[in-house]
């Protein structure tokens, strides 16, 4: 924790639980009846999960998804292909599901998440996310709920790491190799 200064951290654990508080607010008025499916896109999306589904008011069932994507080499012409790692166990037809991130950025890989799991026919999917980094995205779906907006930088923290570092924090900072 020392390694952080007061000035990188960008959102303080008081502003985090405030804002899952109102979006498991939201969430719990929209699927009052519908007890929805959570699945937590690993591993950034953990921490979320397990604040948001202590927060909901409304049944709900969870679940997680493993992914996998290279880091993308700007020399390469293509991205290269998600994989998925670890599939989601609970029968998803007919369900509402929600797709829980820790961050969301260009959309790679929440795209190939959205159509895979459209494959098992769920009533609906949507998206809550933590954090939604504001990058140029490379492919459009709506978030119905989202935290806070990020700039384009590289955070840790709340789940999100550095070479499996930080994730533990209960805040979200700047990351800097310094």
């Amino acid at each position: 924790l020392e390694r952080f200064a007061e000035s990188d951290i960008l959102y303080p654990e008081s502003a985090i639980q405030e804002r899952v508080a109102d979006i498991a607010g939201q969430i719990s008025e929209d699927y009052r009846d519908c007890n929805p499916v959570l699945i937590s896109v690993l591993r950034g999306g953990t921490v979320f999960l397990a604040d948001l589904m202590r927060a909901l008011d409304t049944p709900h069932a969870i679940d997680f998804i493993a992914t996998y994507r290279p880091v993308f080499d700007p020399a390469a012409s293509v991205h290269p292909p998600v994989k998925i790692l670890a599939d989601v166990r609970i029968p998803l037809e007919g369900r509402d599901v929600i797709v829980v991130e820790g961050i969301v950025g260009t959309g790679y890989t929440l795209r190939y998440v959205l159509n895979y799991l459209e494959l098992s026919h769920p009533r609906s999917v949507s998206i809550a996310t933590m954090f939604n980094r504001r990058v140029e995205r490379k492919f459009y779906f709506p978030i119905r709920y989202s935290g806070f907006q990020l700039a384009d930088e590289y955070v840790v923290g709340y789940g999100l790491d550095h070479g499996q570092k930080f994730r533990n924090l209960p805040f979200v900072a700047r990351w800097s190799k310094e």
